[in-house]
C-alpha cells in the first residue's frame, strides 16, 4: 500500500520477473553475433548447470528443434542455452545496453537471464521491444532483406509499441523516495 498514491500501484513501472519477453533480444544477439540462425537446430531436452535446472512450462521436451521453432514456442531450455553460449556477462551488457535490467542488479541470475529473472520494469522492456524494430527497420533498408527471426516477431508488434517511456530515475533518487514514503 503506498498511501501518496492512494493505494495504487504503478504496474507498467514495477519491478516483475519478465520471463520469456526477453528471448526474443537473446535470439538477437545470438543471430547477430554469427551463433545461430533461424534455421539452427538447438536441443531442447534436460539439462543443468550446477544446480539449475530449467524446464519448459508445459514439463515436456522436444528434442532438436530449429531457433525459429524454440522462440516460437517459447521454449526454456534451448534458451538457457544460448545464454550460456552467449556468455552471461554478453547477455547483461546487451539488457544494460537496452535499459532492462533493474537498478542495482549484481547478476544473481547467470544463465537464469533467459527466463526474464532479473526484476524488468514493463516499460524498459516494451521500449526495448521498439529499438529492436527500429534497428530491424534499419537493417531491412541497408539490405533490401529481413535477417532477424527475433525482429520480424518485434516488427509484427510494432503498431503497439508507439509510446516513449518516462526517464528513469537514478538509484539516489529511488532510495530517497522510498525512505520520504516510509516516515
Amino acid at each position: 500500500f503506498c498511501d501518496p498514491d492512494a493505494g495504487q500501484v504503478d504496474a507498467a513501472r514495477a519491478l516483475r520477473a519478465a520471463g520469456s519477453t526477453l528471448k526474443p533480444f537473446i535470439y538477437a544477439e545470438a543471430m547477430s553475433g554469427g551463433i545461430c540462425a533461424p534455421g539452427t537446430r538447438v536441443r531442447d531436452a534436460p539439462v543443468r548447470y550446477g544446480g539449475y535446472a530449467p524446464g519448459n512450462f508445459d514439463g515436456a521436451y522436444r528434442g532438436d528443434v530449429t531457433v525459429a521453432q524454440a522462440l516460437s514456442d517459447s521454449l526454456n531450455t534451448p534458451a538457457v542455452r544460448m545464454v550460456a553460449a552467449l556468455g552471461t556477462n554478453r547477455v547483461e551488457t546487451l539488457f544494460r545496453r537496452l535499459g532492462i535490467l533493474a537498478y542495482g542488479y549484481r547478476n544473481p541470475g547467470g544463465l537464469a537471464l533467459a527466463l526474464g529473472c532479473a526484476g524488468h520494469r514493463l516499460v524498459d522492456v516494451v521500449a526495448a521491444y521498439r529499438t529492436l524494430v527500429q534497428e530491424e527497420a534499419k537493417s531491412e533498408k541497408q539490405k533490401g532483406i529481413s535477417t532477424s527471426t527475433a525482429a520480424r516477431l518485434a516488427r509484427d508488434c510494432s503498431p503497439y509499441l508507439t509510446f516513449t517511456p518516462s526517464p528513469r530515475p537514478n538509484l539516489q533518487q529511488l532510495q530517497q523516495s522510498q525512505h520520504r514514503q516510509h516516515r
